[in-house]
C-alpha cells in the first residue's frame, strides 16, 4: 500500500468516524428536545398544582380555621351556660319545695 492509499484510508476512517458523531450528535439533540418538552410539561402543570393550592386548599384552610374559632368561642362560653342553668335549677328546685311545704300545710 502507498502513501496516498494509506491516506485516502485513514481519511475514509475518519469521515466514517465524523458520520457516526454526527449521528450521535443528532440522537443527543432529539433526545433534548423531548427532555425540554418534558420540562416544560411539568412547569404547566405545577403551575396547575399551584394555582389549585391558592385557590381551593387555602381557601379550605381559612374556612377550617373560621370553623375552629366558632367552635373555641362557643366552648369558652359553656361554662357560664352551665352555671346560668345550675342556678334555674336551684332557683326551681327551692320553688318546688316551697310550694311543696304550702300544700302539705
Amino acid at each position: 500500500m502507498n502513501n496516498e492509499e494509506k491516506i485516502m484510508s485513514i481519511l475514509e476512517t475518519m469521515q466514517s468516524g465524523m458520520e457516526n458523531m454526527q449521528s450521535d450528535m443528532k440522537t443527543m439533540k432529539d433526545d433534548m428536545k423531548t427532555m425540554k418538552d418534558d420540562i416544560s410539561n411539568i412547569k404547566t402543570r405545577l403551575t396547575g398544582v399551584e394555582l389549585t393550592i391558592e385557590n381551593k386548599i387555602n381557601k379550605n384552610i381559612q374556612i377550617l380555621k373560621d370553623g375552629h374559632q366558632a367552635l373555641v368561642e362557643k366552648l369558652w362560653r359553656l361554662p357560664e351556660e352551665i352555671e346560668d342553668i345550675q342556678e334555674s335549677v336551684s332557683i326551681l328546685k327551692f320553688v318546688q319545695r316551697e310550694m311543696a311545704k304550702k300544700i302539705n300545710q
